[in-house]
């Protein structure tokens, strides 16, 4: 999609922003939720990072003060961090958490706060609970200088944690949001912290179109997603013509056309504008669903596709955890100032479209500068999830480490079997384990 000119992605994040207000709250009547007793190491906190910018964090406290700093982005772009905080490796397991029924939480005896001192920060502006009148950022330079400008606000609220190693983490996205951050650190804008370890799970890498988008024969069997006939020995078919069948293709484009009326910023009027979906779907005609019936889940292929509303399509149903975090008693167990009538969503529309528009920087050459300077990296893909695909992830890894040259002995790439696209969710003692590891790696354990 080509760029599209500041003032309309500007005026179209302004647009989507006021039509998602005036949204009813997903848990406006939801049963009261079920939360364990408040912990005192873990609360919630809003820091001004810009005029018109607040930012939200949870702040989850190890045990042992001397512990490092993990800094935890969820991706989207838009999407919230409390969501990995509840559905991740966060400090609580929101139970069932794609069912429906009342919410109930309970302590994570995975999370990573174990390991380390963990901040969950919603970001860029206006996602989640950070909020202000301040514009929109429509670019990942932008989006990293709110977040050295958030780290120097931390650091000044928490100065006992101002110099502790620093590894900072995410899902999805977050992989490009940290590369720009990694870029940032590695120039020596971390003040006090040492740059000790980037830890990624199901990372958004360099540009999309850039690696093979296919599975392997080996893989489609070994998940059932073919006719057992097709993974026999000398079956017919060529490779190339399976991985034709099972490639990942745009499920759809749709075009979002503004009209000519006076409520329509002038910058809008008649502009068409095309929104590509990011749910991917293997092809109505290829075997993967002519075998199973119906195209999987991109995000876990164990489970059928029901788009949540989300943009993009999410595939998994947030109305649990939206209706958790909408109620005043979880507002007020979290802490931090949540403005009453900011409601919750998992993936903001305005905040994505808003990044959408403009092409990111390749994110693989900072993840190698990061390497190259001593700077541990692990990735971590879930062979279940074809939205981050492993073939995919496995192909630009090995770009990485091209790039790294010598260094390339601190890059480790995992790929758990049985996770999908959360894999803090779906495996969470593994990724727990892997984390612990890059610290130890790192020498940031304490």
């Amino acid at each position: 999609m080509p760029p599209v000119p500041r003032r309309i992605a500007l005026a179209l994040a302004a647009v989507l922003a006021l039509a998602a207000a005036a949204l009813p709250a997903a848990g406006a009547r939801a049963a009261a939720p079920q939360l364990p007793p408040r912990d005192p190491a873990i609360a919630g906190e809003t820091l001004r990072v810009a005029p018109g910018v607040r930012f939200y964090h949870l702040l989850a406290r190890a045990a042992d003060p001397a512990a490092p700093l993990v800094l935890y982005l969820a991706g989207g772009p838009g999407a919230s961090s409390l969501s990995p905080a509840f559905v991740g490796n966060g400090p609580w397991l929101l139970e069932d958490p794609f069912a429906p029924g009342t919410p109930r939480v309970r302590p994570n005896p995975w999370s990573f706060h174990r390991l380390a001192h963990v901040v969950y920060l919603d970001q860029p502006r206006h996602t989640g609970f950070s909020h202000g009148r301040a514009p929109y950022v429509t670019t990942l330079r932008a989006a990293g200088r709110d977040l050295v400008a958030w780290l120097r606000a931390f650091d000044r609220r928490h100065p006992e944690l101002a110099d502790r190693p620093l590894v900072v983490a995410g899902e999805s996205f977050a992989g490009a949001y940290l590369s720009e951050l990694t870029r940032r650190l590695l120039a020596g804008q971390g003040g006090a912290h040492r740059f000790a370890g980037v830890f990624l799970e199901a990372p958004s890498l360099g540009p999309a179109g850039a690696a093979p988008a296919w599975t392997e024969r080996a893989a489609l069997c070994r998940m059932g997603l073919v006719p057992a006939g097709a993974c026999a020995p000398g079956a017919p078919g060529s490779r190339a013509a399976l991985q034709a069948e099972s490639a990942l293709t745009p499920m759809r484009t749709g075009v979002l056309r503004f009209g000519r009326g006076p409520r329509v910023p002038r910058a809008l009027r008649g502009v068409r504008v095309p929104m590509p979906l990011d749910g991917l779907e293997f092809p109505a005609g290829g075997l993967v669903r002519r075998h199973l019936g119906f195209s999987p889940n991109p995000y876990d292929v164990r489970l059928p596709c029901r788009p949540s509303g989300g943009f993009p399509p999410w595939c998994y149903d947030q109305r649990k955890l939206t209706a958790l975090l909408d109620a005043p008693r979880t507002r007020a167990w979290l802490g931090g100032g949540i403005p009453a009538r900011r409601p919750w969503r998992f993936a903001d529309f305005a905040v994505s479209v808003a990044l959408s528009f403009r092409d990111r920087p390749p994110s693989n050459a900072p993840y190698a500068a990061a390497l190259r300077a001593g700077v541990p990296v692990t990735i971590v893909f879930g062979g279940r999830d074809w939205i981050v695909n492993p073939v995919s992830g496995r192909w630009l890894a090995d770009r990485i480490a091209a790039a790294a040259g010598a260094a390339a002995d601190r890059l480790t790439v995992v790929e758990l079997a049985e996770a999908g696209h959360l894999v803090g969710h779906d495996q969470p003692e593994a990724t727990l384990r892997l984390l612990e590891r890059l610290l130890a790696v790192s020498g940031a354990s304490p």
